[in-house]
Order: C-alpha cells, then structure tokens, then sequence
C-alpha cells in the first residue's frame, strides 16, 4: 500500500522513517494534515483487510524506484511484460505499479522487510528488479 499505515507515536516520523531519511530519502511529515488524513486512511483500510485474513504492506514507490535504479518510464517497460498490467495513465497508477513490482520482488526474496509500529514496510534490494 501507498500510505502510511500507522502514525508516529511521537513527531513527525515513525522509526523507519528516520532510517530511510538517514540513508538520504525524501519523506513527509505524517504532522502535515494531508499525510494525517492519509495515514487515518491508511490505518482503516489495513484494519478492514487484515480483519479478513489480507496481509497487508506499506512501501514508498519513489524511495521503490529509486533503490531498483528505475525511471518511471524504465519501470512501466519492465512491468509491460505482465500481461495483467496495463500502461499507467496518472501519478497514482505509477505508484499503484510500483507497489506491485514491489509485492513481486517480496514473493521472490528480494525485498528488505522493516517492522516497525505494526506495519510490515517493504523496500526492494538494490537494483533488484521484477
């Protein structure tokens, strides 16, 4: 999922955010409203979800692409090859499929799980890609 899962129990950012900010990623303060709402959302529908059995992760695409060493284009031309993938035709289409290209590395081992705050975050291994 593209969205905080949880909130930070204290600031702006949750354990693992100020890792991947240490490492040079670019994050947002979940203490902007926006982020706040979104991260609301994010906690319902992981609820709603694991209530019926779903295993549910969180990943940040821009922080995905640029670990896998992908522009948005070089993604969208990998994941072409998945007949079940259709060109994206907005931002949220690209980050919805760099989320999928996320799950996939994970079935195959090739993602660095974080558990923090009770949520699973997925990145992908360096330059691994679907």
């Amino acid at each position: 999922v593209d969205a905080p899962l949880s909130k930070p129990g204290d600031g702006a950012f949750r354990d693992f955010e100020r890792e991947l900010i240490a490492r040079g990623f670019r994050l947002l303060p979940l203490t902007l409203s926006s982020m706040s709402k979104l991260a609301d959302l994010g906690s319902k529908l992981r609820r709603e979800l694991e209530s019926i059995g779903v295993t549910v992760y969180e990943t940040h695409p821009k922080t995905a692409r640029a670990l896998m060493g992908l522009s948005e284009e070089e993604l969208v031309k990998v994941m072409s090859k998945y007949t079940f993938c259709s060109p994206p035709k907005s931002r949220d289409d690209l980050d919805a499929l760099t989320c999928l290209a996320v799950g996939l590395l994970h079935i195959r081992g090739l993602t660095e799980v974080i558990e923090d705050s009770g949520v699973t975050f997925l990145l992908p291994l360096p330059e691994s890609v679907p």
